[in-house]
């Protein structure tokens, strides 16, 4: 079997990035034969990714975006630049399956697009929900996330940071909700989605429950967690459940 990857491996930018890289190290070791289209990378990642899931394209305006020396405030509002799609691709590519391995629109359309150019199958693998069934369930998050912010940077308001609020007040909110029935287009496309986490269906709603199959346990737990689980278990005195997140600690998570 021969796969198409689109992933973003820049370790830096958060666990999504961390389990697609894991995933692509892994492929090699299956017998399938494995090429990248990559989002983002770093040096370490892209040197890896080479030997085992050599890259055939590289999303430039993405990975200029990154390379930019401009605050991360300035970088968040240009983000949708990443919708401006220029792969520097490598002779003839072909694949049984595309796999994209983020539910953000750059990776959806990308894979999507490719897949029918190509006649292959096509599997979307969703690390956070792309879209929300209750409308109030996205406002709420999305207050949380400003009333977060806000506390945040206030205490030490930097004029960099000024793009990073009016984006994050004007247009963030309007562009996500602009975005939900192109990201419904897109999802509809695919042959198979695959969430990981089983929230992740229920937070879609009700009519993308029966279509969203639910790993169990995500696809990154690994044996490195599975033994950390079992030495925090070990370790406890007190009888009480107790519950692990292995995550960021970061407000849109819910915390």
């Amino acid at each position: 079997m021969k796969t198409i990857e689109v992933a973003n491996i820049d370790s830096s930018t958060g666990g999504g990035a961390i389990r697609a890289y894991k995933i692509l190290l892994y492929r090699a070791k299956t017998g399938v034969e494995c090429q990248s289209l990559l989002l983002g990378y770093n040096s370490q990642t892209l040197r890896e990714s080479r030997e085992r899931c050599p890259p055939i394209g590289f999303a430039l305006p993405s990975k200029i975006l990154t390379l930019l020396p401009l605050p991360h405030s300035m970088k968040s509002a240009l983000l949708p630049l990443k919708l401006i799609f220029y792969f520097k691709r490598y002779g003839k590519i072909d694949a049984d399956i595309v796999i994209s391995h983020h539910e953000t629109i750059d990776s959806l359309r990308l894979s999507a697009n490719l897949a029918e150019t190509l006649g292959s199958k096509s599997l979307a693998i969703l690390q956070l929900p792309p879209i929300y069934g209750n409308k109030s369930r996205l406002d709420n998050i999305m207050e949380a996330v400003q009333t977060f912010n806000y506390l945040l940077t206030t205490p030490k308001l930097d004029v960099r940071d000024i793009p990073w609020i009016m984006y994050m007040r004007s247009i963030h909110r309007p562009w996500n909700e602009a975005f939900y029935e192109v990201v419904d287009y897109y999802l509809k496309r695919f042959d198979m989605l695959l969430a990981v986490s089983p929230s992740i269906p229920l937070e879609m709603g009700e009519n993308w429950s029966s279509r969203v199959l639910s790993l169990r346990p995500g696809y990154g737990f690994d044996e490195n967690e599975l033994s950390l689980l079992r030495d925090l278990k070990s370790r406890r005195v007190h009888s009480k459940p107790i519950a692990v997140f292995p995550a960021r600690l970061e407000v849109r998570k819910g915390l």
